[in-house]
């Protein structure tokens, strides 16, 4: 049937089978409402019409959160305010009646906000306005699968918990909101077991790296990896949108079983200085074998080269896969006999020697939301390693000193 779906390059229609979503909703046109219609598309588990949204009053919030969490909590959909349906079908897109659109979004957001226990990112929620006639809108609201649920109705200590399926929403019972609560455990579980096989196959394959401290760097996308997603990574090889390992090393690449492996190996080598594999299902693996010179370790440098592999990952995130949640894990091996060096530190040798291998807390990064001080635990344990009290180059709110270096020269 034909519907409303995503692409790596935005909005379009095609031929799909139930579970739309958006990628982008700005290149939604009142045509494409028009064309639900004359294709009679259903609605479904992750899609629902509405005639109308009021706000006004507590009846008509809770339903409004309880419609909202429903999708949140299973697996994302949209909801188009303004269609009036009869059996599930659509039958008109006639709009409702509202006179200051702006108003009418920033309360919907604010309901949500407030209404929800956990509270919803609203990085995950898009809302998109079309304009029928004067006074008279069509809203559209796209809703991503949370993995920090499952959310109940927090407002007027409601607690219910909603979810959805082909017949619409209905309210979990007390069996399937701890079912839904063990599934999230479980996700995190099979990433972390995923993490640890991955990082034993990496600090054991010395053929593949020059010989010498490794830093590795692992980034796992939830929502991906939960509805078993696959990606579209052809893009990321070359290009504006071109990613680069660790370190930000030029590559060759080669496409294997597994998504994307981009290769920094100079000349006359046989072992790379870097690689960075980028999985279909969104998974990012980057190891660097040069940023560390022999015997010395150069904070700051290392810092910058960290952030920077980041910074673009999480555009990565946001503008290719759309994940809204990434485990992120890092650990720099190879380190006996390594000096620190940092100009903000004063000196060469710090003021203890560091353990071999140094691994650092479990992140949770959000591509939407992300800033540089979300790292600051990974730093401030990197100096804690050679017995300084603190991490020199950020201040006490784990602002870096030279973010705005970084973010110049990008």
């Amino acid at each position: 049937m034909i519907a409303l779906t995503f692409g790596l390059f935005g909005y379009k229609i095609e031929f799909v089978s139930s579970g739309m979503r958006f990628k982008d909703l700005n290149f939604v046109t009142f045509t494409d409402i028009l064309d639900l219609i004359k294709s009679q598309v259903p609605e479904d588990s992750s899609l629902d019409y509405k005639a109308t949204l009021s706000l006004q009053g507590d009846g008509n919030k809770k339903e409004f959160l309880a419609d909202v969490s429903s999708f949140s909590n299973t697996d994302g959909g949209l909801m188009i305010f303004g269609i009036s349906e009869a059996k599930g079908l659509p039958v008109h897109a006639n709009g409702f009646t509202c006179t200051d659109a702006d108003a009418l979004i920033l309360q919907a957001a604010a309901v949500i906000r407030d209404g929800l226990d956990p509270e919803i990112s609203m990085r995950g929620i898009k809302m998109r306005v079309l304009t029928v006639q004067p006074n008279q809108i069509i809203l559209i609201l796209q809703i991503q699968p949370s993995l920090d649920g499952p959310h109940s109705i927090a407002f007027k200590q409601s607690g219910k918990f909603y979810a959805r399926g082909p017949a619409g929403k209905y309210q979990l019972s007390n069996a399937e909101v701890r079912k839904a609560v063990s599934a999230q455990g479980l996700l995190l579980q099979t990433i972390r077991q995923r993490q640890q096989t991955s990082l034993h196959n990496l600090l054991n394959t010395p053929e593949r790296l020059f010989i010498g401290p490794r830093i590795i760097l692992q980034l796992y996308p939830e929502t991906s990896l939960l509805y078993a997603r696959t990606h579209d990574i052809t893009g990321i090889a070359a290009g504006a949108r071109r990613l680069r390992p660790l370190g930000n090393v030029d590559t060759s690449h080669a496409y294997n079983l597994e998504g994307l492996l981009l290769s920094a190996r100079r000349p006359g080598n046989t072992v790379d200085a870097a690689f960075l594999q980028v999985y279909f299902d969104g998974s990012i693996e980057t190891v660097n074998s040069i940023i560390i010179a022999p015997h010395q370790l150069d904070a700051n440098l290392l810092e910058r080269y960290i952030m920077s592999a980041i910074l673009d990952y999480m555009k990565f995130y946001r503008e290719e896969t759309n994940d809204t949640n990434i485990r992120a894990y890092l650990t720099i091996d190879g380190l006996s006999g390594q000096s620190f060096y940092a100009t903000q530190a004063g000196h060469l040798l710090a003021p203890q020697t560091p353990p071999a291998r140094l691994t650092f807390d479990e992140l949770q990064l959000k591509p939407f939301d992300f800033d540089i001080p979300d790292l600051f635990v990974w730093f401030k344990r990197l100096w804690r390693a050679w017995g300084y009290p603190n991490a020199h180059n950020f201040t006490d709110s784990g602002h870096w000193k030279f973010e705005h270096e970084l973010r110049a020269h990008r």
